[in-house]
């Protein structure tokens, strides 16, 4: 078996850094549920402002990129 080196710390690169925080994010049109996102990184992934999708998550503000968004406890 080889010993494998992992020498790229990068926050986002270890196995379950901060997995403690992550709240599962729904994108919503028009009423109907669009897609389930499992983090808001995975939705700033797809494209779409972090901060602003935080936003609308946190009822400051009523959209963002055209759609609602709401955390699913």
């Amino acid at each position: 078996m080889a010993y494998e080196t992992k020498t790229n710390y990068c926050c986002k690169n270890l196995e379950n850094y901060n997995n403690r925080r992550k709240r599962k994010v729904v994108q919503i049109l028009d009423g109907q549920v669009v897609k389930v996102f499992e983090s808001l990184a995975s939705v700033a992934d797809d494209g779409f402002d972090y901060s602003n999708v935080a936003k609308c998550c946190r009822e400051l503000r009523a959209t963002a990129g055209g759609y609602q968004w709401k955390y699913i406890d």
